[in-house]
């Protein structure tokens, strides 16, 4: 069947009418996007070029006509638009236009050229399988600005961080909702905690009552009638003042910043926050924030009996070295004494602070030799001991001071009439694990099978348990916050006394160190386990170790 002319001219006109509609729609998308789009056929001639194209590039018209050789519409955008701006050694032009075309034959590619104009115009190549070419151009000159300028903001942030790090005095920031939102590292450690246990806090948290209440009261004041105020201190008859408090930032997104006066001195206008560690307690430390409460009321004497706790010494050990505090704390356990632990002068002097406001005596201060604190700057009275160590003399000069307390309790009977001490309950194990879940699957594991333990969080607290329980097993994580689980077994080994029973010391590795077993061993382990741990894994290894302790001791 044959068509006739007139059929074959109607069937021209509905290819032209379908061409001409898909130009108008391809007109109609690159208008609302901003754009412009190339179109090319297998053989790199031009099908489509949206007249937006010359918007970005300023090239005679002609060269966007259906027909046109692609390196043709590229030799002149080289000529009009990029040859001038380019680096002082550019390419030449036929090397150029090699690199675009065959750019072009690349399933995906981004180019970023800079014209005349000083805009910058971002082109994306997609070919299709079936040969044709499409090149979407569009121009990100205000993406790049607004790239530099969060750029810019970010260096400009960082160095202002820098210059508040850096800063002597410490400095804290809240917002509307008194709420700290900014600190510097002179604030962290006047505060004697980490970063992130202050930030996000309300103030009430952190600082002393009254002194906030003059800090609440400036900032009524502040940007109204000063740009900033200075604030007294509310524990000092003098006129110095303890803070300046002063107003950043917009009317409704203002900020608050508390500078303090004096670099080392206003560790009394903070609220307590100690990590106080107890021997009878070696769980985690324990972080005390509530505002404190006063003494209650003693009875009389003479119509209660006095308490055990009274005749047992309050011993305060400063010190940031792990093998001061485990020297120092092993020595702890064989005397009648509780113990509080701190690691800087900050913190040291809250604790003494909040013994003081408590009405509590501290019998004894030891401090690691380095930290260089002295009785005056602690203000001490006469009654409380202080004793200046290092690593090597601590546990010798310690005992020396614990001992005639002791042996003079001793003399007048240390268990008053009525109290009557019960049995020590043995331990068998000794978890040594800073991590908290896993300290919950040791729980669950040991107590359905019925087992004895305790739990120590760091090297220190696992050395005293040790040295007061002497357990028949230790499981010990190699990675503690203080000091290595390696080490550790070596300090065991080394203070282990002659005669006495031997405790089976296992490794707990995670999967990524297992290659440490070898190591483990050599530092003196009895065996290795590595997690995840089940229940029949720990009860077969304590039936095996248990078992061989047994007859070690027969």
């Amino acid at each position: 069947m044959h068509k006739q002319p007139g059929d074959r001219q109607a069937t021209d006109r509905t290819w032209a009418s379908a061409l001409v509609l898909e130009h108008s729609l391809l007109d109609a998308v690159c208008d609302a996007q901003g754009s412009a789009i190339l179109v090319v056929d297998s053989d790199d001639i031009i099908v489509y070029a949206s007249p937006q194209l010359l918007n970005f590039f300023e090239i005679p018209e002609f060269y966007l006509q259906a027909g046109t050789r692609l390196r043709d519409c590229l030799g002149a955008i080289y000529d009009h638009c990029i040859r001038a701006i380019l680096s002082p050694n550019p390419p030449s032009r036929e090397e150029w236009l090699a690199e675009r075309v065959a750019s072009h034959w690349r399933e995906r590619f981004e180019t970023l050229d800079r014209t005349v104009k000083k805009r910058t115009v971002r082109q994306l190549n997609r070919r299709l399988a079936n040969g044709f070419g499409i090149c979407a151009i569009s121009d990100i000159t205000e993406q790049k600005k607004r790239e530099e300028q969060w750029r810019i903001d970010l260096e400009r942030v960082e160095v202002t961080e820098n210059i508040l790090d850096s800063l002597p005095q410490p400095v804290m920031v809240w917002d509307r909702q008194h709420i700290v939102v900014g600190i510097n590292k002179a604030f962290v450690a006047m505060m004697g905690t980490s970063e992130d246990a202050i930030l996000g806090r309300p103030a009430a948290d952190l600082l002393e009552s009254r002194f906030l209440a003059s800090l609440q009261q400036a900032e009524q004041q502040v940007g109204v009638r000063e740009r900033f105020i200075r604030i007294a201190d509310p524990g000092s008859q003098q006129a110095s003042p303890a803070a300046y408090i002063n107003r950043i930032g917009k009317t409704d997104r203002s900020f608050c910043v508390v500078t303090f006066a004096s670099v080392d001195g206003a560790a009394h206008l903070l609220r307590p926050t100690i990590r106080a560690e107890s021997r009878n307690a070696p769980g985690p430390a324990a972080h005390i924030t509530s505002p404190l409460s006063p003494p209650q009321q003693q009875p009389h004497p003479a119509t209660e009996p006095p308490r055990e706790d009274s005749l047992r010494q309050r011993v305060l050990i400063a010190s940031s070295d792990p093998i001061f505090l485990a020297n120092a704390v092993g020595v702890l356990p064989q005397q009648a004494s509780d113990r509080c632990i701190v690691h800087s002068p900050y913190e040291l002097r809250a604790v003494i602070e909040l013994a003081r406001s408590m009405a509590m005596s501290i019998d004894l201060i030891i401090t690691d030799r380095a930290m260089s604190v002295s009785r005056e700057q602690l203000a001490l009275d006469d009654t409380t001991r202080t004793l200046v160590a290092d690593r090597n003399s601590v546990a010798e000069r310690l005992t020396q001071h614990l001992q005639p307390r002791a042996a003079t309790s001793a003399r007048t009977g240390s268990h008053p009439a009525g109290i009557v001490r019960a049995p020590k309950k043995t331990v068998d194990i000794l978890v040594v694990e800073d991590n908290e879940v896993n300290q919950i699957v040791f729980s669950q594991i040991l107590e359905g099978l019925g087992r004895s333990y305790k739990l120590a969080v760091n090297g220190a607290d696992a050395l005293a348990i040790w040295q007061a329980e002497r357990p028949a097993i230790v499981l010990m994580d190699i990675s503690l916050p203080d000091i290595n689980g390696m080490d550790l077994c070596r300090l065991m080994r080394q203070r282990q006394r002659a005669g006495d029973p031997r405790s089976a010391i296992i490794g707990v590795l995670v999967p990524a160190f297992d290659h440490d077993r070898g190591r483990c061993l050599d530092a003196g382990m009895d065996d290795v386990i590595v997690k995840p741990l089940s229940p029949d894994m720990i009860e077969q290894l304590l039936d095996r170790h248990l078992e061989t302790s047994r007859h070690a001791t027969a």
